[in-house]
């Protein structure tokens, strides 16, 4: 193959080994499972090493999805299942169970840990086009003999917690697909390597609002809208290579210390460009600027190779080389070319190499005649041959005139001047003449010899010796000259393919770049640690919450070896504190008979029992309580959100960030029910606690909000203590816990340690200070108890009352609704048996003008002829219930 760049002779060749290995390279292979209205697939791209799993979709028109899929994808071999007879594979091999033991067996023939260690490493996952689609970098395709079964054995149970955070293990159909596919592939010596990646299962994701894609309510609306969530926040990014490769960021945060150091480096390195000045401000600017226009290069790239690029898809291919090209010289120019990724970008491109690319498209192909003609066009000077034919093909007009003159003088005058010959691709030359002449000069054809071929409603076509010998002589100059353009555009895409692998390597780096260029915001850089296993956050922020917020309350939190002890900052002094004289029962039993009062002004005090000392003595468990509406939810989320966001390598929203690696996160914050699993809520948090348990290391973090809930109170407040005494009796290999509880009694019965295992915290809050001894009395029509809350984070165990009665004012509950409440809450905490819902005055006024229509109506003998009292009584009734 060869492509000739003008009438120098310049010629490029690809061998026929380097043909054969791109076209392997390129083998992209699906499965695909159809059944009972849903649909699962697997594919693989053989170029990535990428093994991609589309979540089981059902209630779908199953032509629409497969034909998308084919085009997104282009699989080169497509495996389905044999009952749609199209292919080829027996529908035994379609088996869900045979798929889990595959992917089992893969793992652990693989995994570059040991089987009997504490698996820290995973199979690197991504996001593919969309948040249901999930991806294995490096798969294998190893002989896989015996399946094992899928027993308690604890190493079976580890990989599967492994996959599941990965691969969406759940999806039958899709996981039915695994055994064709990797029976495709058996005795392949493709080989897969692992990362060192954060294990996140599914429900983090969810609970941690890493992602958070709404979906369209119109059925033919495909794509989603990313709403407020982690990745939303932080997408700035310009390029769609950026873009998906900050989703691979968030889906496996690193656990690379060199990796994340490396990030973060180069994002400061950028905000300092940033902040230095307005000449760097629109250095930046320019870069960016520069980056938009580098678009989806594997799709390009992939195009060119299957020939089927368009003319935009081209353009963007030299509109990519050209920009490059400017950005390079741009970060020549930098006054610091020492930040990693800066080094990286300059390292890999070779702006020689995509000169030429570039001067190679540039100089073979006409944009502006493309667009024009709806083609590829090749610039005039780039092949003698095609030259040729456009020159005969331009002349081509005078030569039809001169052959139509010469015909017609064997032709009576009045026709002979109509005779015209014509060139039609594909059809050749013809003879043409208008209909009324035809008519006139019927015996035309047997003049010239010719045949007719077709009419038209205004013309008569024929051929004959001459235009035949034309067909022969000059032939279909118009499809050559296309068939000639089509060859030499193949002979170019052959020769830009040699240097996909350095394009493509170009593409990623600048990817790179623009997540790092994306992450610089006003946040502080966390100092990372590989000598203890503290998490020290000061004055942390919810990174979602505060764009939402007008005034955001930051906090504290102190967790690590057990042991260890950190100076508390100012703001959790004990000289803030002021302990409120009237008990919380109380504050909270007014509450309930009351609603807010925001313009209320009278003092408030805060609530909080025990002080802390000034040196705050670190433990790996932290135990958060206090009332409703607080924020002790949010505090968790928060804690979690900042450790991943240090494992993507972005800054943090705190004023400082001391953490050492955390291998996994565990929570049980967010319930995720589903019809389609045989689960309660309650159940649902149990699976969630049981992973924690089992899989969670020293080095995990453990985030648990009000667990044992969903059931009995004593039954949840007494898995909730085993549950941190499973933890604490670890020792040493006891993971970093930060839990949230209203099971207050556990602390004030000491049924949790109280010997500095746990560090308490509690909400603060604020209430009326009251001393008055009428205080229990349910005649509060003239006291306005107002609880307000500070949203800080303090060391104690609080007051121990949950002022639900409050949040529910708050909330809009109506006051006769918590006046019941409140005498039930009285009732229940004297344990009284039996208790009666007390009567309002409305209600007893209500039941009292009911039994007098009752008497009334019941005195009615005949309802005939006395319907105009029984009309009275109704009407009085629908009064009464409408009021």
């Amino acid at each position: 193959m060869s492509i000739h760049t003008g009438t120098s002779g310049v010629t490029f060749n690809v061998t026929e080994e380097e043909e054969v290995e791109r076209q392997e390279s390129n083998i992209v292979v699906m499965a695909l499972y159809w059944k009972a209205n849903s649909l699962g697939g697997v594919y693989y791209l053989h170029q990535f090493r990428e093994l991609y799993f589309l979540v089981d979709t059902k209630n779908i028109d199953m032509n629409d999805i497969v034909t998308g899929l084919l085009d997104q994808i282009q699989p080169n071999h497509v495996i389905l299942y044999q009952h749609i007879k199209i292919e080829m594979q027996d529908s035994n091999i379609f088996n869900f169970q045979k798929g889990k033991q595959e992917l089992i067996q893969w793992h652990s023939q693989h995994s570059t840990t040991t089987a009997t260690e504490t698996m820290t490493s995973s199979s690197s996952s991504s996001m593919a086009a969309s948040p249901s689609m999930h991806r294995i970098t490096n798969p294998s395709q190893s002989q896989l003999e015996p399946y094992p079964v899928i027993s308690d054995n604890d190493l079976i149970k580890q990989i599967y917690f492994q996959l599941s955070c990965i691969i969406p293990m759940d999806s039958f159909l899709t996981i039915s697909c695994v055994p064709p596919l990797f029976q495709y592939f058996k005795g392949s010596s493709a080989h897969f390597g692992s990362q060192e990646v954060m294990y996140v299962p599914p429900d983090v994701l969810q609970s941690l609002e890493i992602f958070n894609t709404h979906t369209h309510p119109s059925t033919y609306q495909k794509k989603g809208r990313e709403s407020t969530s982690l990745f939303n926040l932080l997408n700035h990014t310009v390029t769609p290579g950026g873009t998906h490769l900050l989703k691979q960021w968030l889906l496996r945060p690193t656990l690379k210390m060199d990796l994340i150091k490396e990030r973060q480096y180069s994002v400061a390195h950028i905000i300092q460009m940033e902040k230095k000045g307005t000449g760097n401000s629109k250095y930046i600017k320019k870069i960016l600027g520069h980056l938009k226009h580098v678009k989806n290069m594997s799709r390009i790239l992939g195009r060119i190779y299957g020939h089927h690029a368009t003319i935009t898809e081209w353009h963007q291919l030299l509109k990519f080389i050209y920009h490059v090209i400017q950005l390079m010289d741009l970060l020549m120019q930098s006054p610091n070319t020492s930040a990693p990724i800066t080094q990286k970008v300059l390292s890999v491109m070779d702006p020689e190499l995509l000169k030429m690319v570039g001067q190679c498209i540039n100089e073979a192909i006409s944009f502006e005649d493309s667009h024009k003609e709806g083609r590829l066009t090749i610039k005039a000077g780039v092949n003698d041959e095609l030259d040729l034919l456009r020159s005969k093909y331009e002349a081509l007009d005078d030569y039809l005139l001169q052959v139509a003159h010469d015909m017609s003088t064997a032709l009576p005058t009045e026709v002979g001047h109509l005779l015209n010959v014509v060139y039609f691709p594909q059809l050749g030359y013809l003879l043409t003449l208008p209909s009324n002449a035809h008519d006139l000069f019927p015996q035309f054809p047997l003049l010239l010899g010719c045949d007719l071929q077709f009419t038209t409603q205004d013309h008569y076509y024929y051929k004959n010796e001459r235009t035949r010998d034309m067909d022969e002589k000059i032939g279909d100059i118009h499809g050559m000259i296309v068939d000639k353009q089509i060859e030499l555009i193949q002979n170019l895409s052959v020769h830009i393919l040699q240097y996909q692998a350095q394009l493509l390597q170009t593409a990623r780096v600048l990817a790179e770049f623009d997540c790092i260029a994306a992450l610089q915001n006003n946040y502080v850089k966390p100092f990372l640690t590989d000598t203890s296993n503290e998490l020290t956050i000061i004055q942390g922020r919810h990174p979602l919450q505060e764009h939402v917020m007008d005034v955001f309350i930051p906090n504290d939190t102190y967790l690590g070896d057990d042991g260890v002890t950190c100076q508390q900052p100012a703001s959790l002094s004990s000289s803030s504190i002021v302990v409120a004289s009237e008990s919380a029962a109380t504050v909270e039993a007014k509450a309930a008979t009351t609603t807010p009062t925001p313009g209320d002004s009278a003092p408030l005090s805060p609530t909080l029992p025990r002080q802390p000392d000034q040196h705050q003595q670190l433990n790996r468990v932290l135990l958060l309580t206090g009332a409703n509406f607080s924020g002790k939810s949010v505090y968790l989320k928060q804690i979690g959100l900042i450790v991943y966001m240090v494992h993507i390598g972005s800054f943090v929203p705190a004023e400082r960030v001391v953490i050492g690696l955390v291998d996994k996160i565990f929570t049980s914050i967010q319930t995720a029910e589903s019809v389609s699993t045989a689960h309660s809520a309650f159940g649902y948090d149990l699976m969630q606690i049981s992973q924690s348990i089992r899989y969670a290391t020293e080095k995990s973090l453990v985030i648990i909000d009000e667990f044992g809930k969903g059931t009995n109170a004593v039954d949840g407040a007494s898995l909730f203590a085993a549950v941190l005494n499973e933890y604490i009796l670890r020792g040493n290999k006891c993971p970093k816990v930060v839990a949230t509880t209203h099971f207050h009694e556990l602390i004030t019965h000491d049924i949790l340690p109280s010997d500095g295992a746990i560090n308490y915290y509690t909400t603060e809050i604020m209430c009326r200070v009251m001393n008055d001894e009428a205080s229990d009395s349910t005649d509060n029509t003239h006291e306005q108890e107002q609880v307000v809350f500070l949203y800080r984070v303090v060391p104690g165990t609080g007051l121990g009352a949950s002022f639900g009665r409050w949040c529910a004012s708050l909330g809009g509950i109506s006051p006769s609704i918590l006046q019941r409440a409140q005498v039930i809450h009285r009732q229940l905490s004297l344990n009284e048996d039996a208790y009666q819902i007390p009567w309002t005055e409305d209600d007893q006024t209500h039941y009292g003008v009911l039994d007098k229509l009752l008497a009334q109506f019941m005195a009615i003998r005949d309802i005939t002829s006395q319907c105009t009292q029984v009309q009275a009584i109704m009407d009085r009734m629908t009064t009464l219930f409408s009021t």
